[in-house]
């Protein structure tokens, strides 16, 4: 059945996205009677990522089945840095050349293009970088990035080191002692 967005019921939440690619919204507090997670098809997440603040439309539903919803609306992203591999493409846009990349995280969105112009050494292909999306995505569905650090191929063990401080917001530089 095709609903219109203004006619479906409302609510808050935050996505929970599965590597399968479908996803769970659990109501933010203060929807009374709205207890429990609403399913989310593939079809139906419409950009948000794993862990975004989302608006949800609340499906007209079949007696004894679990709600379901689609996403009407971002209206957070929890994401503000990503882990990406560079992939062999390269593309020039506004006179920069920028690399195809895609998330590490499965359960995040499927090819960034990432300006590198602010990094000193520039990474390869297969290189880890760490990304900020920029949120502009064109008629190409691909996610506009920056580079803020590069890991290098993932083979060292100094790499994984740095890769997992960057992935739990681990301190890298200490003040000195007085």
């Amino acid at each position: 059945a095709y609903t219109l967005p203004q006619g479906l019921k409302n609510l808050r939440g935050h996505i929970k996205i599965q590597r399968q690619g479908m996803g769970f919204v659990r109501p933010d507090a203060g929807h009374s009677g709205d207890s429990g997670e609403i399913y989310i098809h593939p079809s139906q997440i419409n950009g948000a990522w794993d862990g975004d603040s989302v608006l949800v439309g609340l499906l007209p539903g079949k007696s004894g089945k679990s709600r379901e919803g689609r996403v009407l609306e971002v209206l957070e992203r929890r994401v503000r840095e990503l882990l990406v591999e560079l992939l062999p493409q390269a593309v020039k846009e506004e006179g920069v050349v920028k690399r195809l990349a895609r998330p590490l995280d499965s359960r995040m969105p499927g090819y960034l293009l990432v300006d590198l112009e602010r990094l000193e050494k520039r990474p390869r292909q297969g290189d880890l970088v760490l990304a900020e999306p920029l949120g502009k995505t064109y008629g190409d569905g691909v996610i506009r990035a920056t580079a803020l650090s590069s890991f290098g191929a993932g083979e060292s063990l100094s790499m994984f080191e740095r890769l997992v401080k960057a992935e739990h917001n681990i301190a890298t530089e200490f003040p000195a002692p007085k």
